[in-house]
């Protein structure tokens, strides 16, 4: 087999299904939500960590995403910085780091987020703007791998995954004798598994996945399984009594599904949008058509004729405020140099007075248990 070359972003798929790195021909990218809200933040974090102050109206309308979620995504960011900052002293953003050895079967490229300079103990951490639902361990070993064979003196890689959106933060260490042990176990997924197609949620947003016979076996099952009489009304009877595995394989399922049923909606979408309506030969057609959307108020416009009819605790009842345009509109009137300062003097008060609280949402998501 020849070498190949992997993107480290693309080791988890391929520890689990070789082929999905390996195949030849067309691979078709899916674009998801997270693309443009981890490029915002990741550019975002990028001007923290060096200090200066992140234009985020500018980077939301860049990137097209909502400028109060990207503020959120980045005060959670900038809350975990300031945990992270001692160990980066000097670390650079946004390093590209290659891995290249011919006694291997591949070759790896990424791109770090931040790194520190090259020392017996090295730190680098890794900017998650997604849900805290995958196992990044092997992009980071493999990001590991690179900076230790260009850099004999490393001796200890310690990886900080900072989830965004969850608050949290993830530590991963490796040492060179972990690491010669993963890149062997690398080696032995590329050349003897190179066939060996595997199916489950990494099948959603595949490259290879308009073409991956597994898929299109793995989808004729579960249609079969779905779409014949009384599917629905049989799998909701009989869920409490599957066992654990069972049931959770089965919401692995119906995620790919729901993934790749939402991806073909989409495709669908443009070609109507490109040919217009499509005859369905039954006497009705698919088209795209404008509705009536939700009412939106313009506070400003509004607050005058709302203030003579509401009492204040009713105003208060309909009025959102977002935190993040607050922590801007603070920073801007406190001057360059002092925003920071004035949006933290203001999460004390606010804090003080009671009157902030942290929102929680429940989302079902498939974790790796606590050891």
């Amino acid at each position: 087999m020849k070498p190949i070359t992997i993107r480290c972003s693309s080791l988890p798929r391929a520890m689990v299904c070789a082929p999905s790195v390996l195949g030849d021909g067309i691979n078709v990218k899916q674009r998801n939500e997270a693309g443009p809200e981890g490029s915002a933040g990741h550019e975002a974090m990028t001007a923290i960590v060096s200090g200066q102050e992140p234009d985020l109206d500018a980077i939301a309308l860049k990137w097209g995403v909502k400028r109060a979620e990207l503020g959120r995504l980045v005060w959670y960011g900038m809350k975990a910085w300031e945990q992270l900052a001692p160990s980066f002293a000097g670390g650079a953003s946004e390093q590209q780091v290659v891995f290249a050895d011919h006694r291997f079967p591949f070759g790896l490229i990424g791109h770090v987020d931040l790194v520190t300079a090259p020392a017996a103990v090295v730190h680098g951490a890794d900017w998650k703007f997604g849900r805290l639902d995958h196992d990044y361990y092997h992009q980071l070993a493999g990001y590991t791998a690179c900076i230790m064979s260009v850099y004999p003196e490393v001796e200890t890689v310690v990886f900080a995954v900072v989830w965004c959106r969850d608050g949290q933060i993830e530590t991963y260490t490796f040492t060179r004798q972990v690491i010669e042990g993963w890149k062997a176990h690398l080696a032995d997924q590329v050349t003897k598994r190179h066939s060996e197609y595997v199916t489950g949620e990494h099948c959603a947003y595949c490259p290879r996945s308009h073409d991956c016979p597994a898929i299109r076996s793995a989808a004729r099952r579960d249609a079969a399984v779905f779409l014949e009489d009384g599917a629905l009304e049989k799998i909701q009877s009989s869920l409490g009594d599957l066992p654990a595995a069972e049931l959770v394989n089965l919401f692995r399922r119906v995620k790919v599904i729901e993934a790749l049923a939402k991806n073909a909606r989409e495709s669908i979408r443009n070609v109507v949008r490109v040919n217009g309506p499509q005859d369905a030969g039954d006497g009705t057609e698919l088209a795209i058509v404008e509705q009536a959307g939700a009412r939106v108020i313009d506070p400003g416009k509004a607050w005058e004729t709302l203030s003579a009819r509401l009492t204040q605790a009713e105003l208060a009842q309909i009025t959102e405020i977002s935190a993040s345009t607050v922590d801007e509109i603070v920073a801007k009137n406190a001057g360059r140099g002092n925003g920071a300062a004035a949006k933290r003097e203001l999460a004390e008060a606010l804090e003080r007075a009671n009157a902030v609280t942290q929102g929680r949402i429940e989302k079902m998501v498939t974790r790796r248990k606590a050891s």
